[in-house]
């Protein structure tokens, strides 16, 4: 009876809510659920509750029990609604990237990008097979992403065999708006180069070493000149962008600080594939008993290369991100709302983080190398 008494007041509290704020269970999910997830605040079930209760409380509803609205009322909320909203695993979004993905930084941005692209005066019109996107990635030697696996039923996690090595090597990849790529880079840990480094190296990587196997000034300073002779011959002195990072009519183009994630092809689109990859072909070399060492990563990293930077996939970095064909509205509303808690007008390009910086600032020093 105590129960039953208590669902009938829940009930009935329930009913005065809708009648008498104006906040019904659909209401509700409009004004708060959506509103919390696109700003990435997400609810879930304790959260729901409290905020249930709170405008129940608010606005005074007679009878209210004080513990507020029953266990199982943010489970019947979510069945009821289920057309509209559903339950999701989380994501972390670091707050510096969703503060920079704002309506001020997007449309300075593509202003940037139009302009550029237009040129300016007696310029040309950079055409798409002369834009250009470039970016680093770190490749663990014996650590990769998780898969999906058969195990005994029952099993709550299914463990998988890995050499664990952490130690990291970076590719630049460099990707073109006509489907191609560039010759990549490859950045190895260490004081100096090592002749048992040699090796097949079927894509004809540039090589470089780094103390803890990132870029630096030097690194940058090579690639931007590797970078130049490469694809000279294809622009037949036209302007070319370089979305990243001007001298021999070679435009530079930043993104916003914190927002590759969302204009930046390789982050949108190549990365995570070209992870995935490794991850498949690190495995099946590990399956017949073998590790991944810096003799032997050039033969590996070039199946990978080959898998990931197809012609379909590069040229979906460049349409996800809207620079071809150019289209600001690729980032919509709902993409840009975490920012809504935060935004203000903001100045570009800001200071990016390392590494990212290192790049920037090796480009900008050899532009003004070359006009000495």
């Amino acid at each position: 009876m105590v129960g039953r008494a208590k669902s009938d007041l829940e009930q009935e509290c329930l009913q005065e809510t809708k009648k008498r704020i104006k906040v019904s269970e659909t209401t509700l999910h409009d004004r708060e659920v959506s509103f919390y997830a696109e700003r990435g605040f997400p609810l879930d079930h304790k959260r729901l509750k409290e905020h249930a209760d709170a405008i129940a409380r608010a606005r005074h509803v007679d009878n209210f029990p004080e513990a507020g609205v029953g266990k199982d009322w943010t489970a019947r909320f979510a069945s009821d609604h289920n057309d509209c909203i559903g339950m999701y695993w989380t994501h972390a979004l670091d707050r510096s990237r969703a503060r920079a993905v704002n309506a001020y930084n997007h449309e300075h941005y593509f202003d940037l990008l139009e302009e550029v692209v237009e040129g300016k005066g007696g310029d040309d019109v950079i055409p798409d097979e002369l834009k250009y996107g470039t970016d680093e990635s770190g490749l663990q030697r014996g650590v990769g992403l998780k898969t999906r696996a058969f195990g005994a039923k029952g099993t709550k996690v299914q463990q998988q065999q890995r050499s664990g090595d952490r130690e990291n090597i970076t590719v630049i990849v460099t990707i073109c708006g006509d489907g191609t790529s560039t010759t990549p880079g490859v950045i190895y840990k260490g004081e100096g180069f090592q002749a048992k480094w040699k090796q097949d190296n079927p894509l004809n990587c540039s090589l470089g070493y780094q103390k803890k196997g990132y870029t630096n000034d030097t690194i940058g300073r090579a690639w931007i000149e590797q970078f130049d002779k490469e694809t000279r011959a294809n622009a037949n002195s036209q302007r070319r962008l370089l979305l990243y990072a001007r001298h021999y009519r070679i435009e530079v183009l930043s993104y916003p600080s914190h927002s590759t994630h969302i204009y930046q092809g390789l982050d949108v689109v190549i990365f995570s594939a070209l992870k995935r990859n490794w991850t498949k072909v690190r495995d099946e070399w590990e399956r017949d008993g073998n590790t991944v060492q810096k003799r032997s990563f050039l033969a590996l990293y070039a199946k990978v290369h080959i898998m990931t930077l197809t012609s379909d996939n590069i040229k979906a970095a460049f349409r996800k991100t809207g620079v071809i064909p150019l289209d600001r509205g690729v980032v919509t509303a709902s993409m840009m709302a975490p920012s809504l808690t935060t935004s203000v007008n903001s100045v570009l390009p800001i200071r990016q983080e390392s590494p990212v910086w290192y790049m920037s600032d090796m480009v900008r020093d050899y532009i003004d190398y070359q006009t000495l």
